[in-house]
Formats: structure tokens, sequence, C-alpha cells
């Protein structure tokens, strides 16, 4: 991947990275922020960050580190491939057949990757970034206080969703030991565990990260998206977002699992009762034999 853009950095007044599980929805929320004409994303590339210094700007903070993020992460959306190595969110799954994402995306701007002026980078490395932050011990009170456009983003999909799906793709070696008799549900127990850490840091600083769940997707919620990310919430890219927000719920689950779920809930976040709520409704028509 590229890693020199001529970008404007002093244009950019958000950089926002995604936080929490993989197959939690990152890769179409990515895709609806890269509808927007000033937001730039990239989807992937971790190892090429975490590795290298100069642009790592977790790691070690510098505003010059900072801005050597940017200019990579520019440079990289604009071609890669599919997958782990990272590039254009173009290039994710989320702009396959199956999706209006690629043919929105068309209709507005053709085969142009990097958008003509970019006002929020919009970083998909969501499993990856919260590892680095935890097993390293990122001072975030201290990095959000010495950079002011620096955002962290979740959505959250049904959490047996999100568990199911990770255990068919492979993901979920990194929170349990798939060969074990239940995996579903330690898992489902680490992915309300990253949600809850969410939660403890937007308390702290509530105007520096972002939610939303797949069942509260609406009108509002993409206006809310476009001031976190200081863009205009342009009346096309709020159609355009609301009308891509397509999301599989193909799965049901035995009525045991989903009773350990309503429970795991209950448990973890039970003093959040309006989340613990939306998180439960989650589950409704999902048991097999509904």
């Amino acid at each position: 991947m590229s890693g020199v853009s001529p970008v404007d950095v002093d244009a950019v007044r958000t950089v926002c990275l995604m936080l929490g599980p993989y197959r939690n929805l990152t890769t179409l929320t990515a895709a609806i922020v890269g509808l927007h004409p000033n937001c730039q994303v990239l989807n992937h590339g971790g190892m090429q960050v975490f590795r290298n210094n100069t642009i790592n700007f977790l790691g070690d903070y510098s505003d010059e580190r900072f801005e050597a993020f940017i200019r990579f992460a520019v440079g990289a959306s604009a071609g890669g491939e599919r997958g782990q190595h990272g590039g254009s969110i173009t290039r994710s799954h989320a702009f396959g057949p199956r999706f209006r994402t690629a043919e929105i995306y068309r209709q507005r701007y053709g085969e142009q990757l990097v958008k003509d002026e970019i006002h929020s980078v919009f970083w998909k490395e969501s499993y990856r970034t919260t590892r680095f932050i935890r097993e390293n011990q990122v001072d975030l009170p201290a990095l959000l206080t010495r950079n002011e456009k620096l955002r962290f983003l979740m959505p959250i999909r049904y959490p047996l969703d999100c568990a199911r799906s990770s255990l068919k793709s492979g993901h979920a070696i990194a929170f349990v030991d798939e060969d074990e008799p239940q995996p579903m549900r330690p898992l489902v127990a680490a992915i309300l565990d990253q949600i809850v850490w969410f939660f403890q840091w937007q308390d702290r600083f509530p105007d520096r990260f972002f939610w939303f769940s797949e069942n509260g997707f609406e009108q509002s919620t993409v206006e809310a998206l476009a001031a976190f990310l200081s863009v205009d919430a342009e009346p096309r890219w709020c159609d355009s977002a609301l009308d891509a927000f397509e999301v599989e719920r193909r799965y049901e689950y035995r009525p045991a699992m989903i009773e350990y779920y309503h429970q795991t809930v209950q448990d973890k976040l039970g003093d959040r009762p309006q989340i613990a709520e939306r998180l439960m409704k989650m589950a409704a028509g999902r048991a097999r034999g509904e």
C-alpha cells in the first residue's frame, strides 16, 4: 500500500477509529461512512500501522506521527486489496453484489477512490485497535487531551449473531478456544465485555465515543454520526446511508442460548437499563421455532 498522499491535513477535522470485535457491522458501517463526499475510509492495514513507529500514533503519540498516519491512511485507501492487507473500503465485501453500497457509490463517485475534499479520516480496524489499546495500556485520557480531532466508534450487532459469524469466519480464535464444547457462551461473554469496556470510556468522554445498535439505526442516528465526524449531514448522504444499511438476520438460536444471552446482558449491563433493554430486544423472534 502506498504510504504517502498529498492530503491537506489541516482540512481534516476528525480522525475516527473503530473499536470492538470483528463481525460487528464494522465493514457495513465503514462503507456507509465511505459514501460521504468528505469522508475517506481505510479498510484494515493494522499490521502496517502498528509495526511502523512513524505512523503508529497510539503507541507513542506526537502530532507528527498523527499527521503521518493521516497521510498514510489516505494514500493506502487509494488502492489496496480486500482482506487484512487493507486499502480502499470499496475493496471490502460490503461492496459486493449482494449489497446496495457499490451501486450507490458508483452512481455518485464513479471509479474515484479518494475524495476531493477530506474532512474526516475513518479507520476500520476494530479488534486490532482495541487489542493494541488494551494490551499496551494506552493512556486514552492523555491522548484525547492532546488531540481534539481523535474519535472512537463502535457499532453493535446482535451479540449472538456477532459470535456465530465470528465462529464461522475464524475470528473467534482471538477470544476463545473454538474446540471447547460450547464456544458460543464464552464468546458472547467476551463480546459483551468489549461493549462494557467501550461504554466505560464513553462515560468519561461522551463527545469522543459514539455507538449505535443494529436495531437503532435511523435518520437521527445518521445525523448524529455526521455531527460526531464533523461533516455535513448532507441529505443525499443521509438517504444513501439508510438505503445501504442492510443487516442479515439469518441465524436462529435455541431458547437456552437466548436465555443465557439475556442473563449475561443483565449481569454485565444491568446498571445501564436502557442499553440492556435495547440489546435484549435484538433477540425478539430469533428463537428456533418462532
